[in-house]
């Protein structure tokens, strides 16, 4: 089950990612030593969106075999049919999906239960002490770590909606054993039932749980989420035909369960800040009975309320703000949004400037504070600024503008971290007041440490021994375009890039068949620069046949090509896939440590079916993000005599004491001169940029003021240029420019100049 979900998230990067749950939230492994493991799926994977999450749990009980297929199937479609089915495209884009085919990893070789002879089914904390929870249920309430790992994962969630596979019956389970209390809106969730049974193919069968303390039961009264047990087959040891066929049976109640719409949804958020805030939610014409709960996840401060069609109020509540009733009316099938401002009782903090997203590692970041008076009146002048970083707590007085009305001005902080910000300010008794905690992290800077655009020849090859294509093969060159190859590269300006053949002629004359092709770097050294990504634009068909099977598979090494790890494999179901530049980054140190033999890997591939095959690579780039000295590119070079247009480029991060290395990308090997300025916006009274006279060839422009000439690089090479150690160079910026003699050039003054490098000295 694991290597299934491993190779699912190798195969769909963009949507899929493996998840080991204990790892996650710090819980102890089963008493057999095993881990717990779910699949996330969702279109941006990476991030927590603001979205309902759905979740698919097998197999609590180890003996009932058949149903993890059906989670593991549910895998297969939502990540297969991704960019090829509608339905399940929408559902993915829409929702935050976890599926975990296995929570019983110990008992299911030989037991119903865990290694402690714990039914893991009765074990949960909700209505564990009733006595209608008969079972193997534990010494005491969420006793098991099989339990706190989903309590902890449940928290941390708050899925909108859970779908529970067990065996045997085929009919789906609601609410609780009525003889020790149903749930109060027990007989919609009957109703809600008899859809799902009947959307599964079980005909609308339903009933009671078999006993309380059961898993969806907990998900159910602590979360008043959309939660249900789905009971397959009609035996708890199907064989693999049997619960493959069951998979195919239930796998529209699942659809149905993941579209059904939520009756009443929104946001809770504190009226002054728009922070969100975690509330009670509770319904007044039918109070919970059994001491269950509804809250708004922490977040984004997002709520659901599954309730029938009708006239309902919800009350939210949070200690330190006023209670507020909302009414609303529920439809059959419809979904309310409906969003809450709760209101603080004493006084209030707004931000007319906003809260910083990032602060400066220097110091003077400003933040805007207005306090209000509500119930109780602000004392002018109490203004404080509270905050916690790694360098500790402190508490700073606030710049009074006018009553009320304050300016905090941010110290330094250490690159890297993390500030946390809270104002204060007191009323006319002395009761001090505080607003919500703020935070926001250290500003990150972007180093370009290496930039391809493969206008030039730099090490890279086309093909490797082993190679089976016959047609297609990798080369450099401006490509010629067809439906499914580009017509011009990602750089602007610039026309090569690396592309799988890249000649004209009819659709699939030129493409890959036969086998792959392999596309492979230079040896790249990032050694010294733990924190180095890789980005890099690429192009991808497979849509223009009859035949979409292949895929685009793209690797890393860091030991010359010893052994390799995949950065992500592009396929039909990704989405990226019917051609277009997409850019792809990530950070190397997350797939294997950063050595001085790096290299990396781009494998098209005509496997298996014939089918129409092309794929480009352009603009590679290694960048560092640091707190260190910024580098911004800006104006524009012209081109040398063989026609390659003039790019600088800084090796190194310009940060105080430290030293850079400035050079030239270039076509030919010739004197050249390095100018550095402290502006880019006049020379002498001359706005900047301006031609040079005598050049005659668009782009050849001064632009920058040239306060400085550094001499001569070395011919083919870098100078390195030390940067002061003073601290009043902090936060200053210079603009380099090189100018290039080229005697082979026809025009007057033989000269070509390059674009500009504009940095910033960092700390």
């Amino acid at each position: 089950m694991v290597t299934t979900m491993n190779t699912a998230a190798n195969a769909y990067p963009n949507i899929c990612q493996l998840v080991d749950l204990n790892a996650k939230y710090g819980t102890a492994l089963t008493p057999g030593g095993n881990s717990h493991y779910a699949l996330r799926i969702s279109d941006n994977v990476a991030i927590e969106e603001d979205e309902p999450s759905f979740m698919i749990v097998s197999a609590h009980h180890g003996n009932e075999y058949g149903t993890p297929v059906i989670a593991l199937d549910a895998i297969a479609r939502l990540t297969q049919g991704y960019g090829v089915d509608p339905t399940i495209t929408a559902l993915v884009n829409d929702n935050e999906i976890w599926i975990a085919p296995c929570w019983n990893a110990d008992g299911y070789h030989t037991s119903r239960n865990n290694n402690n002879n714990v039914d893991l089914n009765r074990n949960y904390p909700f209505l564990w002490a009733t006595s209608c929870n008969n079972g193997l249920k534990g010494p005491s309430p969420g006793s098991e770590s099989e339990t706190q790992t989903m309590m902890a994962w449940s928290e941390d969630q708050r899925f909108t909606k859970v779908l529970d596979f067990h065996s045997s019956g085929r009919e789906t389970l609601y609410g609780y054993r009525a003889s020790c209390g149903q749930h109060v809106l027990g007989g919609w969730l009957a109703n809600e039932a008899v859809a799902l049974s009947t959307a599964s193919s079980y005909g609308g069968q339903f009933r009671q749980p078999s006993a309380n303390g059961e898993h969806y039961q907990y998900q159910l009264g602590n979360f008043s989420n959309h939660a249900f047990l789905t009971e397959i087959s009609n035996t708890q040891s199907p064989s693999i035909a049997s619960a493959r066929a069951e998979a195919i049976a239930v796998w529209p109640g699942t659809v149905w369960m993941m579209q059904r719409s939520i009756p009443v949804w929104g946001h809770v958020t504190d009226a002054f800040t728009g922070q969100p805030l975690v509330a009670n939610i509770t319904y007044v014409q039918t109070p919970f009975t059994q001491g269950e709960q509804n809250r708004s996840e922490p977040l984004f401060g997002r709520y659901h309320a599954f309730l029938p069609a009708g006239n309902h109020t919800l009350r939210f509540t949070l200690a330190g703000y006023t209670t507020q009733d909302v009414p609303v009316t529920v439809t059959a099938n419809g979904s309310v949004m409906m969003d809450v401002q709760l209101q603080p009782p004493g006084l209030s903090f707004t931000f007319p400037n906003g809260l910083p997203t990032t602060v400066a590692t220097a110091g003077g970041t400003t933040v805007r504070v207005d306090v209000t008076s509500g119930p109780v009146t602000a004392q002018p002048g109490t203004g404080r600024l509270h905050v916690d970083s790694a360098n500790g707590s402190q508490t700073i007085a606030m710049a009074q503008l006018s009553p009320n009305q304050y300016e905090a001005t941010l110290p330094g902080f250490p690159c890297g971290d993390t500030v946390q910000m809270r104002f204060s300010a007191e009323d006319t008794t002395g009761q001090i007041w505080q607003s919500l905690l703020a935070q926001a992290p250290t500003t990150v800077q972007v180093t370009i440490l290496n930039s391809d655009p493969f206008e030039v020849a730099s090490g890279w090859v086309g093909g490797q021994p082993g190679d089976t294509a016959t047609t297609g093969n990798w080369n450099r060159m401006d490509p010629f375009p067809t439906a499914a190859q580009p017509g011009d590269d990602h750089s602007v300006p610039g026309v090569n890039c690396w592309v799988t053949d890249g000649n004209g002629g009819t659709l699939g004359q030129f493409d890959i068949d036969n086998g792959f092709t392999t596309l492979m770097s230079p040896m790249l050294d990032l050694t010294g620069t733990p924190t180095a990504s890789i980005r890099y634009w690429r192009w991808y068909s497979n849509n223009q046949g009859s035949v979409i099977d292949d895929v685009f598979t793209i690797s890393i090494s860091n030991n010359n090509g010893a052994t390799w790890t995949i950065v992500e494999i592009v396929n039909a179901a990704s989405g990226q896939a019917s051609g277009g530049w997409f850019q792809h980054s990530f950070e190397v140190a997350s797939l294997v440590t950063p050595t001085a033999q790096m290299r990396m890997r781009f494998v098209a591939a005509d496997i298996g079916s014939g089918s129409i095959v092309e794929a480009a690579v352009d603009d590679f780039e290694i960048a560092d993000s640091s707190c260190d000295g910024e580098i911004v590119r800006g104006g524009v070079g012209c081109a040398d005599s063989s026609g390659t247009v003039l790019r600088i480029f800084q090796t190194g991060s310009a940060t105080l004491g430290s030293t850079i290395n400035m050079g030239v990308e270039a076509g030919v090997v010739q004197p050249t001169i390095l100018v550095a300025g402290i502006t880019d916006t006049l020379w002498g009274g001359t706005p900047l940029p301006f031609v040079i006279p005598g050049t005659g060839t668009p782009g050849c422009q001064a632009s920058t003021s040239a306060e400085w000439s550094l001499g001569m690089l070395p011919l083919g090479g870098t100078m390195p240029v030390a940067i002061p150690s003073t601290p009043v160079a902090l936060g200053v910026s210079l603009f380099w420019q090189a100018a290039l003699l080229d005697s082979a050039l026809t025009t007057s003054l033989q000269i070509a100049t390059t674009d500009i490098l504009k940095t910033t000295i960092g700390n």
